[in-house]
């Protein structure tokens, strides 16, 4: 808690006093002045205030916070709502775990679109490997990783993301993709395309 200022600090030690000796109210009243919400939230739970500290997490968008409700709701089956905060916590990877286990795999694209890039590959790799391309696809794009997205494309024939490809390999000017993205043109005999791009 080395981030808090000299009054919050203070806050927080009484805070923590409070709790050695079980008076919950008036604890959880100087963890909120300590803004410290990962303790008043986790009061909350133990407590079984479960509102109360949905509530807390939902208006500060506290990391922590959003972390133990994650947990909280993982612990209680309600896997959508603990995907939910896990990945506003930025917890991306355990939330993409939670939802592997349950198949869910409009939330696990939806985690792709805000993961970071090393995620945005796991996440498309495991499109891939179930067959689901186009998905797989997008995430290599805002991974950039072309060279996968290109492969996946010739072979699994989508023309449409094609053309979105050439334009980023284009940019990144890459001679094996370019070379490799002529030859598509060429076989598709759009000799004018694949001509401008050799």
């Amino acid at each position: 808690h080395m981030y808090l200022g000299k009054d919050n600090r203070s806050f927080y030690w009484w805070a923590a006093y409070l709790e050695t000796n079980g008076q919950i109210e008036k604890e959880i009243e100087y963890y909120e002045k300590a803004s410290d919400w990962v303790n008043v939230v986790r009061i909350h739970l133990a407590q079984d205030r479960v509102a109360q500290a949905k509530k807390i997490t939902d208006e500060t968008k506290d990391t922590g916070a959003c972390f133990l409700m994650g947990k909280y709701y993982e612990s209680i089956g309600d896997i959508q709502k603990a995907i939910y905060y896990y990945a506003l916590s930025g917890r991306i990877n355990q939330a993409f775990r939670l939802a592997k286990d349950h198949n869910m795999d409009a939330e696990i694209y939806n985690l792709g679109l805000k993961a970071n890039s090393q995620t945005q590959n796991l996440i498309a790799e495991y499109f891939e490997k179930k067959g689901v391309y186009d998905k797989a696809i997008d995430l290599y794009m805002l991974a950039k990783n072309i060279k996968t997205a290109l492969n996946l494309c010739l072979i699994s024939n989508n023309y449409e993301k094609i053309n979105e490809i050439a334009e980023m390999i284009e940019v990144a000017n890459d001679p094996d993709l370019l070379r490799k993205l002529a030859e598509y043109f060429i076989e598709q005999k759009q000799y004018e395309r694949g001509l401008g791009i050799y």
